[in-house]
Order: C-alpha cells, then structure tokens, then sequence
C-alpha cells in the first residue's frame, strides 16, 4: 500500500511540475489557507491540523523556493505574515486547475455512493488511529 501510495504521490508531483517534491506536493494544501492580505502563521496550522515543527518545515522550504514571503506584523514583531509571491500564486493557480480537473475524471469513472464510501472508510481509520495514538499517550 505504501508503495502504492508512493506511486500516487508522485505522478501528482510530476504532473504539477513539483522539483521540491514536499514543499511543492504538500505545500499546496497550505497556499489554499493564505489570503491575499496575509496569513499569520499561527493560524495555519490550526487551519491544516499541522504540528507547528510539521508547519514550519514546510514553510521553511516554501520560502526557500520562493513560493511564500514571510514578514513581521505591524505592532507586533511577534506575530508574522505569510504572503504568497508571484509564483507562489502561479503555482496555486497550477495546482487548483490540476485538481478540479482530476476531480472530474474521478467524478467520470467513480460513482458518488463509491466515494462516499471510500471517505467513510478513511474517516474510520482516522478515527481508529487517533484512539489508538490516545489509549498509547495515556499508558505512557
């Protein structure tokens, strides 16, 4: 299954022209969060259900590729913005074309109690995982 998964991941990577495999392939679900004015940091990762070391790696490598620009917020040097750069926007625009057009051949092939299904199921195993990883930090 992993490898599978694996397979997946990066055909979606070589048809969104991702050369910075994760910060292209999982910065993607990030851009979608920062807003034209802005976004502060602290509140994508709520927004994402990222931990913030998770976060700011993919920040760190957003920024390097120059996708996003980071900068301090008036009043409070505490507090930062995230910008999206010109190719950061281009790259979103990318990506969002990308997926509407795989949701329609997903749409085409899958009929909608099938995935319907399919979400069901992974919402169970999220579920399970996050009881398991609950009942193993308790017995800690």
């Amino acid at each position: 299954a992993r490898t599978r998964e694996n397979t997946i991941i990066n055909r979606v990577r070589s048809i969104i022209g991702g050369r910075d495999a994760e910060c292209e392939f999982w910065g993607h679900q990030i851009r979608i969060w920062i807003e034209k004015s802005g976004t502060l940091s602290t509140q994508l990762g709520p927004k994402m259900g990222m931990e913030p070391t998770s976060l700011s790696r993919t920040l760190n490598a957003m920024e390097k590729s120059g996708l996003i620009q980071r900068k301090n917020f008036k009043g409070d040097k505490r507090k930062v913005n995230i910008f999206l750069t010109v190719k950061g926007i281009e790259s979103r625009r990318m990506v969002k074309n990308f997926l509407l057009e795989f949701n329609e051949k997903i749409s085409s092939k899958v009929k909608e109690r099938d995935i319907k299904g399919f979400f069901n199921v992974m919402n169970a195993l999220d579920l399970s995982i996050e009881e398991v990883d609950k009942e193993k930090n308790t017995k800690s």
